[in-house]
């Protein structure tokens, strides 16, 4: 858990739907709000948004499928169903009956077949940015916007991502450079930057399933079914209400009109918003009364997965929260708080078979906290040892990451990390435990570590992208783990991905 200046804390777990992970955020308390990031960023966007609101909702982030830490979907280019059947999955999941629907860009599409697939169970829509492309640009787009998505071991797809998010930053869409398409001026943001261009590679190649739907997607055509307007007798069935609203430098601020022309009138239950910055989006979603109508929850209470698991760093004041696993099984610690951290972990099995609880690193990955770098080996570790029957993870343990088309780590990666100094790992405690004795050198064993240079600082031409990645392929190639030349190039992926949110997390609070 993190704690934010606002008093409020930050959770961050999984689910599982349909046999596949979904991360989430989660905070505050009130009426349930869930939130849909734009493409190809994740829940870690809608942070700051999240911040804003929670005094007055239980504000929920998913990584919607396929971006962030959640997995993706099975099929490729399956359109809308699937993201929205996973929304409401989530949902199911945890116990909610009836959410609000926050959607930003692709998120946004998502939202509105959500709440088409299930009108009973969306208080209302909050549709910000929404995308509404005509004919003509749809073809641009599907011809240019998507090309594939291969890392190289050159490390020049991320040149090629970084220049496309430069362009961008100039031009939208990005491929066409015209005086017509250039885009207000405005200060270079090296943060969004080197998060979008994670984001692409964090996705890999499934970057196209979300983009490809949003851009496709015939939103006014579907929000006028929403309505009733749409159908066949032209009476109102769902009566979800819908507040459309824009920034009014958004990439898609002139969509806003293709849905809502001037003049014309809105359907009942609908309002229109614009903004300039984040405080006047957070004022147009708190005075939206429908969402009142949502069940109300306190993310503490939220149940999340067991493992994988985020476990906060112990300290000073440290506050623990036990919980009883569904099966009656054992109470097992589930979070701790210290100067607002959170751990990021999963279990993996030891030489023999038993399972060890490892985590990045404070101010490694995906774990907060942490000043030093190279990160400095704790005199305590950051996580309780876990108190659990040997048994109790085992799922976890038996199942393939490759299996459900999932992002987990395996056990020779986490091995990788252990060497190198970037993570840690603590045994199980009581009945059945583990010493936590790992092949090829054990939990201690830091003899890469020498090789992490210093974190360059962010730079318009992109060299902290390129260094993350020369880094990494040097690592793995030392650590000699890897004689598959594809397996070695996915591990640089990660590690590579790895070092550069080490590197925004030095910029940002986020």
């Amino acid at each position: 858990m993190s704690r934010h200046g606002n008093g409020q804390t930050m959770r961050r777990g999984f689910v599982t739907v349909d046999g596949r992970r979904v991360h989430a955020r989660a905070m505050g308390r009130g009426p349930v709000l869930v939130m849909l990031h734009e493409c190809p960023r994740s829940s870690r966007s809608l942070v700051p948004l999240m911040r804003a609101l929670a005094e007055r909702f239980c504000c929920i982030a998913l990584d919607t499928p396929g971006y962030g830490l959640s997995d993706p979907l099975p099929e490729r280019f399956a359109g809308p169903a699937p993201f929205a059947a996973t929304v409401l999955g989530a949902l199911d999941a945890l116990g909610i009956d009836r959410a609000g629907l926050y959607g930003t860009h692709t998120g946004a599409a998502m939202a509105v077949e959500a709440a088409l697939t299930a009108p009973k169970r969306v208080a209302a829509l909050v549709l910000d940015g929404p995308p509404a492309f005509t004919e003509r640009e749809r073809d641009s787009m599907l011809a240019h916007y998507l090309p594939p998505l291969e890392p190289v071991r050159d490390g020049s797809h991320l040149t090629a991502l970084w220049s496309r998010v430069l362009d961008q930053h100039y031009y939208f869409p990005f491929y066409d450079r015209r005086a017509d398409t250039r885009m207000p001026a405005r200060p270079l943001d090296l943060v969004f930057m080197t998060v979008t261009v994670l984001g692409f590679a964090d996705a890999g190649d499934h970057y196209r399933d979300a983009y490809r739907m949003a851009i496709t997607y015939p939103t006014a055509e579907r929000l006028a079914r929403l309505t009733g307007a749409g159908g066949a007798d032209g009476t109102d069935d769902s009566g979800v209400p819908v507040l459309l609203c824009s920034a009014g430098d958004d990439l898609l601020a002139g969509h806003l009109e293709r849905l809502a022309p001037k003049g014309a009138a809105l359907p009942p239950g609908w309002s229109l918003g614009l903004f300039d910055d984040g405080d006047g989006r957070a004022r147009l979603i708190a005075g939206l009364r429908p969402l009142d109508t949502a069940d109300r929850r306190d993310a503490a209470d939220l149940r999340f997965d067991a493992a994988p698991f985020f476990q906060g760093v112990p300290g000073e004041n440290a506050q623990t929260e036990k919980d009883q696993t569904e099966k009656g099984q054992a109470e097992k610690s589930q979070v701790e708080t210290f100067q607002g951290g959170t751990v990021y972990g999963d279990w993996i099995a030891d030489d023999r078979g038993r399972p060890v609880a490892v985590y990045h690193r404070p101010g490694f990955g995906q774990s907060d906290g942490g000043t030093a770098w190279p990160p400095e080996p704790p005199t305590d570790p950051p996580i309780d040892p876990v108190t659990a029957p040997a048994a109790a993870p085992q799922d976890w343990l038996d199942k393939d990451p490759a299996a459900s088309h999932g992002k987990r780590d395996d056990r020779a990666f986490w091995r990788l990390l252990l060497k190198a100094g970037l993570a840690g790992a603590v045994p199980v405690s009581g009945e059945g435990g583990s010493d936590g004795g790992l092949a090829d050198g054990g939990v201690a064993d830091t003899g890469l570590s020498h090789m992490l240079p210093p974190l360059h600082p962010l730079s318009p031409g992109g060299g902290h992208v390129i260094d993350a990645w020369f880094t990494a392929r040097t690592i793995v190639e030392e650590s000699g783990a890897c004689p598959r030349a594809e397996r070695a190039l996915a591990w640089t992926g990660k590690l590579a991905s790895l070092l550069m949110w080490t590197q925004v997390r030095a910029h940002t609070a986020l």
